[in-house]
């Protein structure tokens, strides 16, 4: 189980990373969190499936935001397909 931190760019993934801490995310949680846009995120994903692991459960501190979860969809689906 992991959180995602996930934007259209690096940068708007920081941004999120900074609205999480602002709104009372411990530090160390946001460490653990995989950030970044998709081709990142899939990169680190796919650290995963290379170890054997077949999918993820994730986290995501703006559930509310359907784009958001439309995104990590399509970017995690092809690693774990």
């Amino acid at each position: 189980m992991t959180g995602v931190l996930i934007g259209a760019t690096h940068e708007d993934a920081e941004r999120k990373k900074a609205a999480a801490a602002d709104a009372g995310v411990p530090q160390e949680r946001l460490d653990g969190m995989l950030l970044g846009d998709p081709d990142s995120i899939a990169e680190q994903a796919q650290a995963y499936a290379d170890i054997g692991i077949e999918g993820l459960t994730i986290t995501l501190p703006d559930t509310d935001d359907l784009e958001t979860i439309a995104l990590v969809g399509r970017t995690l689906a092809p690693v774990f397909a």
